[in-house]
């Protein structure tokens, strides 16, 4: 998470609706068999805890973008998306969606892009998207926007934000398993670049979206998951431009006028090396995929009156 949880975001969202989770709420399993007949949907936890850990591990070298551990979390993330059987869009001849990371310093970048068509024949052509950053600070070194405070060290990102990149891989397979009853189609985009700029959604956004932006019509962020988390709607700040400076990756969508929310929490090990799978909550971070789950599948399936798409969030 570029920014983190701090009291700067907490201040920078007075204006926004800001919903503790977990209370009260059904789980997506639960929403999902009242509304068909008793099959339900849910996530799988050893699969969201291996996921995780693989990605907070020292062969990732902390997911900095442009650097070879970097490149392996693509690479990860390509991997299950293909996995969880995700389409690769036709504009981009596979999942993968280069662009020039430039923040204080240019390197390759790439976000991962994988979609389950719609089925409606009215709402197939509307877009929800699932969004979470694969990136984190590496070792913090180098070009983009190092500090120094920790040495070489690696910063594992387990909650920041392996948590939401493990989340959003939940939603991606637990979805596709119920592909065919999709009235919407549900991008799922891995990005690239958060922490310096959230170059990879801007990239997304300003330069190559995969589907018209003005099809989307729900964009769900997930970021930094593994204590707890809320929900976030963003509105549309005053800065529109290309390179204004963001918190997440949910605000660059709402600068388009997309609906968009966040599901963000607190990190008790924010950007340091301390950020590590030792630290998670993992039953906490499971309620929360659940929400997420429920989200997503509301939004995907809502009428076609737009109001009701956001109609689930609390």
């Amino acid at each position: 998470m570029h920014g983190g949880y701090h009291p700067k975001i907490t201040a920078s969202f007075l204006v926004v609706a800001v919903v503790a989770l977990l209370v009260g709420q059904p789980s997506a399993a639960q929403t999902t068999s009242a509304d068909d007949g008793g099959s339900s949907i849910s996530p799988d936890p050893e699969r969201y805890r291996e996921t995780v850990s693989l990605l907070a591990s020292d062969a990732m070298e902390g997911r900095r973008v442009g650097t070879p551990g970097g490149w392996k979390a693509i690479g990860f993330m390509e991997t299950k998306f293909r996995q969880a059987g995700l389409l690769p869009p036709e504009k981009l001849g596979g999942y993968l969606q280069p662009y020039e990371h430039d923040w204080h310093g240019k390197t390759d970048a790439a976000n991962v892009v994988g979609f389950l068509p719609g089925t409606d024949p009215v709402l197939r052509g509307e877009v929800v998207i699932v969004s979470a950053h694969h990136d984190h600070l590496g070792r913090n070194t180098g070009s983009g926007c190092p500090d120094g405070r920790h040495g070489d060290r690696i910063h594992p990102g387990a909650n920041d934000n392996a948590s939401g990149s493990a989340a959003m891989l939940e939603l991606a397979f637990a979805l596709s398993s119920r592909a065919n009853e999709l009235k919407r189609t549900v991008l799922f985009l891995s990005v690239d670049g958060e922490e310096c700029g959230c170059t990879g959604a801007k990239h997304y956004v300003y330069e190559d979206p995969v589907f018209a932006l003005e099809d989307t019509v729900y964009v769900l962020n997930i970021d930094q998951i593994g204590e707890d988390a809320w929900l976030e709607k963003h509105r549309k700040p005053r800065r529109v431009d290309h390179g204004a400076d963001c918190e997440v990756d949910g605000e660059v969508f709402a600068r388009r006028g997309i609906k968009a929310a966040t599901l963000v929490g607190h990190n008790s090990h924010y950007h340091s090396p301390e950020d590590t799978v030792g630290h998670m909550d993992f039953p906490e971070a499971m309620k929360v995929v659940d929400r997420a789950l429920e989200l997503v599948w509301n939004a995907a399936q809502a009428p076609s009156d737009q109001a009701a798409v956001t109609r689930g969030e609390p």
